[in-house]
């Protein structure tokens, strides 16, 4: 599975429509397209919002555990960058599945303390009142 530089559309080989469990008849979501040739057939070629679903199910195929520590991961390299804010209106983790994830184990709360720790030892934090950056967690947030 390849992405576009854009970001905007995905190629995808065999193996990746069959692993994504993509049929003939999957219908284009509004605003996307699964391109098919003149046989009606998938070409691999996914634009727009066509690749929120295959990240969705990409997403649904990622263990919780894996989930988890990519979450951490990117939290925490975040931090180091000074970076004390993050939004993605197309996050491809299910909300549902987000909250469940830390109602069962908590491993947010782990995550915000180390988003906490770091934030103490970041240059960012160190360069006086002026240039400070307020930083808190929107972890803190979410539901329990």
């Amino acid at each position: 599975m390849l992405q576009g530089w854009s970001g905007h559309y995905y190629i995808l080989n065999t193996a990746a429509i069959e692993k994504l469990g993509l049929k003939e008849s999957e219908p284009d979501p509004l605003g996307g397209r699964f391109v098919r040739d003149s046989d009606g057939k998938l070409t691999g070629l996914t634009q727009e919002y066509a690749t929120f679903r295959l990240h969705r199910r990409i997403s649904e195929l990622t263990t919780d555990q894996e989930a988890l520590r990519r979450t951490r991961d990117f939290l925490s390299s975040a931090v180091r960058l000074g970076i004390n804010s993050v939004q993605n209106m197309s996050a491809p983790i299910a909300p549902d599945r987000l909250v469940s994830l830390r109602v069962s184990t908590h491993s947010f709360s782990h995550a915000d303390h180390a988003l906490r720790a770091d934030r103490r030892t970041s240059p960012h934090h160190r360069r006086g009142p002026r240039r400070r950056i307020k930083a808190r967690s929107n972890l803190e947030s979410l539901p329990t």
